[in-house]
């Protein structure tokens, strides 16, 4: 389908096992899943030892919007658009997070929140952005409130509408 997608999880082992360019998709891969979409034995140190190299060339490869989740998570455009074979390289470290999301069901929370903006229409690059710093963001509120030790994904779930609200205000500021 041409429809704005996330590909995630075992949408990504399936990618990385039957490579297709898949139209309009934003795909969220950790280092390790990042390591099996690349291929040529890259592993998952690798993956960490390089981040922005793996990162430009998952997007380039994929010609997808990626988003190499972790600490200060990277979102990637392809350098050449397929539809404009313009140079649209565009490259977002994410500020926002902490060690205490990396807990079972994170992504997906990033996941939702991506597929939620893309089907509002949001650009793929925007959406990728803006969610991961909105999950970041409620990952932090999450943190201060329970601590990192002790935060679940559905956390970070309650934690959204503080999180919107914190941007609504300093975007009024």
């Amino acid at each position: 389908t041409e429809q704005p997608k996330v590909i995630d999880a075992d949408g990504l082992f399936a990618l990385s096992e039957q490579p297709l360019l898949p139209l309009n998709a934003v795909l969220t891969p950790h280092s390790g899943e990042m390591a099996r979409l690349l291929g040529d034995n890259w592993t998952a140190a690798d993956v960490e030892n390089d981040r922005l190299a793996a990162v430009q060339l998952c997007a380039d490869k994929y010609q997808a919007v990626t988003v190499l989740k972790g600490q200060h998570t990277l979102i990637c455009t392809p350098a050449v658009s397929a539809d404009t074979k313009i140079n649209r390289r565009q490259i977002f470290v994410n500020t926002s997070g902490n060690p205490g999301m990396a807990t079972g069901g994170s992504g997906d929370v990033l996941a939702g929140l991506i597929a939620s903006w893309l089907a509002q229409g949001l650009p793929a690059w925007q959406a990728a952005a803006f969610s991961v710093y909105l999950h970041g963001l409620a990952g932090d509120l999450a943190a201060a409130a329970k601590s990192q030790y002790a935060m679940t994904a559905l956390d970070i779930v309650n934690f959204l509408p503080q999180a919107y609200l914190r941007i609504l205000e300093e975007k009024e500021a």
